[in-house]
């Protein structure tokens, strides 16, 4: 007789068939049922969700599911079914995946639903002045009223945060946020400082602190402590970092202040204003006067002054009145100079050397 031949192949749940029969005449001798295959277990599948954390927006939060067995993508509906459960709150959502068909048992994937974290405010965050160190905001993050904690609700990341310019500023939720807030904010130059206000004949020099990140400086003046009708001279070089103004009124008040800007791209960021000074031009140009009694002197060991006598048109000018005077490098030998800066009706600077032997 011949050897078991399968009539009907069994299947999950259905039982098949098979016989003997005589090898010569093909007369059927033993028949027998094939039992039935059992289904398969889907425990061991593994389940990958199309997203794992979800924003709160009181919705139903339904990923999709991907569950391969063996190396075979099993198919929704014909070989598992999927539910969701706890997925319309704040908290731990599942979607338990339940066996059909050929497959049984079940096999579950948890995911989040956290706080949307865009919907939270941030304040704290205003223009800036440049350090040319890395700058940050003192940010305040609230939820619904509540203020969030650094490091436990939220991270913080900057960039482009060094250079005068526009910093970015990104807020990420953490714990039971989610989402990210981008912020922006501008570094401008830093605030100027007029160093030197000196009153010249019909005119006044400006002196202020030379800033390397500038491209260049605006300088008001007005006879108005407000700066109204102010004029403005625009300089479009980082040096030189003074300047004269001329062609004014003799023996008036002018009141001055300085800013820096600098140029990104397209883009030109100002600095704020210095603090106003304010400067009375002179009616006469000291420059022209005449200077004597400045000679040769021997070395002291001590500050060595001159008895000095200047003259304008004629007339002899008060010391401490119609000028003052100021020494360098006049305590060693070699050479010393002194400074002869008009005051009152009177301005600009005499500069002379005399030796010290």
């Amino acid at each position: 007789s011949s050897g078991w031949i399968v009539d009907k192949a069994a299947s999950i749940g259905v039982k098949g068939s098979k016989h003997k029969e005589c090898t010569a005449c093909k007369k059927i001798l033993e028949t027998a049922e094939i039992p039935a295959l059992s289904r398969i277990s889907i425990l061991k599948a593994s389940v990958t969700l199309s997203t794992s954390i979800y924003a709160y927006d009181g919705k139903a939060k339904k990923p999709g599911v991907t569950v391969k067995l063996n190396g075979k993508t099993l198919k929704n509906g014909t070989d598992y079914i999927a539910s969701y459960s706890n997925n319309t709150k704040v908290g731990t959502a599942k979607v338990t995946i339940k066996g059909k068909g050929n497959y049984t048992g079940s096999v579950s994937k948890t995911y989040s639903i956290k706080n949307n974290f865009k919907k939270a405010t941030v304040s704290g965050i205003s223009t800036k002045a440049f350090t040319g160190k890395n700058i940050t905001q003192s940010i305040t993050v609230k939820y619904n009223g509540k203020t969030l904690k650094k490091g436990t609700d939220y991270t913080v990341s900057y960039s482009n945060n060094k250079s005068i310019g526009t910093a970015t500023v990104k807020i990420t939720g953490k714990g039971s946020y989610t989402g990210t807030i981008t912020k922006t904010f501008k570094i401008n130059p830093a605030k100027q400082e007029i160093q030197k206000l000196t009153a010249k004949s019909k005119a006044f020099f400006v002196d202020w602190a030379q800033k390397g990140s500038a491209t260049g400086y605006d300088i008001q003046y007005s006879t108005s402590a407000n700066m109204s009708g102010a004029a403005s001279k625009h300089l479009t070089a980082n040096k030189p970092d003074n300047l004269t103004i001329s062609g004014l009124t003799a023996d008036k008040t002018y009141y001055v202040r300085v800013r820096s800007y600098t140029n990104v791209g397209s883009k030109t960021y100002y600095g704020p204003w210095s603090d106003i000074k304010n400067i009375k031009t002179a009616k006469y140009d000291i420059t022209k006067a005449s200077v004597s009694g400045i000679s040769t002197k021997a070395y002291t060991g001590k500050a060595i002054t001159q008895n000095i006598t200047v003259k304008y048109n004629g007339t002899a000018l008060k010391n401490g009145t119609d000028y003052t005077t100021s020494y360098s490098n006049n305590k060693k030998i070699g050479k010393a100079i002194v400074k002869i800066t008009g005051k009152g009706k009177y301005g600009g600077i005499i500069t002379k050397n005399f030796t010290i032997n």
